[in-house]
């Protein structure tokens, strides 16, 4: 629904950073191979000579990549190592707010994503975030001012778009998640869900046509898609 591994979490290059590294290693730390990444920055995080600052970049890096393999206590256990050498850290309370999430635990998550808003109140990730989370919960009207105060930080924020789409579907407002769904393509066209999103509104809408052919096309992209929407409160297609 928010492009959710590419712009949810928050992947950063350690560049200079990193005094003791190789700079082999220090790529790998932010490299897509997760394999690499983990190896990379382990060997940032296991040399004594690094600085705090590498070491809390690549803690989060390892904690992304460990989320991307669907492994969320082994994320979570490297975001609060990042979270102890830095406190002020809004990137570590923003990806441990998401891993929670992921793994149904909406308190902890909440209270993560309120973190990373308290530290930096324009991070726009967070708030959309905390949309997200909102809305499946059926916190609905939260929802909508999160992703609300999201767009006005980002205004092409598609993820945000879409997120306020779901919240609109949930509603029962399918003309406004259509238009929110229509902006989220604009800016990721071919986005799964965002496809099979606006196919729901357009049926919720009486244009079965218009309707039927986003839901196939969101099916054809990720079969999973219609799952998804029932695990965020959902039905149709």
């Amino acid at each position: 629904m928010r492009n959710r591994w590419t712009l949810i979490f928050v992947l950063i290059q350690i560049g200079a950073a990193s005094a003791q590294a190789s700079k082999q290693e220090t790529a790998w730390c932010a490299d897509r191979d997760l394999d690499l990444r983990v190896r990379g920055c382990t060997a940032i995080i296991e040399s004594r000579q690094e600085t705090t600052a590498s070491r809390v970049i690549a803690f989060n890096n390892r904690g992304l990549a460990y989320a991307f393999r669907g492994e969320y206590d082994r994320a979570i256990r490297d975001y609060d190592q990042a979270i102890r050498r830095n406190p002020g850290d809004t990137t570590a309370f923003t990806n441990r707010g998401n891993a929670y999430e992921r793994k149904g635990a909406y308190d902890r998550a909440f209270q993560d994503y309120d973190q990373a808003i308290r530290l930096k109140p324009s991070n726009a990730t967070a708030f959309l975030n905390r949309c997200f989370a909102r809305a499946v919960r059926s916190q609905l009207q939260e929802a909508l001012a999160d992703c609300t105060e999201a767009l006005r930080l980002r205004p092409d924020y598609a993820g945000a778009f879409g997120s306020r789409g779901l919240t609109y579907l949930k509603l029962a407002q399918p003309a406004a998640a259509l238009a929110d769904y229509n902006a989220a393509l604009r800016l990721a066209p071919g986005d799964a869900e965002f496809l099979y999103g606006r196919g729901l509104a357009h049926l919720a809408l009486g244009d079965r046509s218009e309707g039927e052919r986003d839901v196939a096309a969101g099916k054809r992209i990720d079969p999973e898609v219609v799952n998804k929407f029932r695990s965020y409160g959902v039905r149709g297609g």
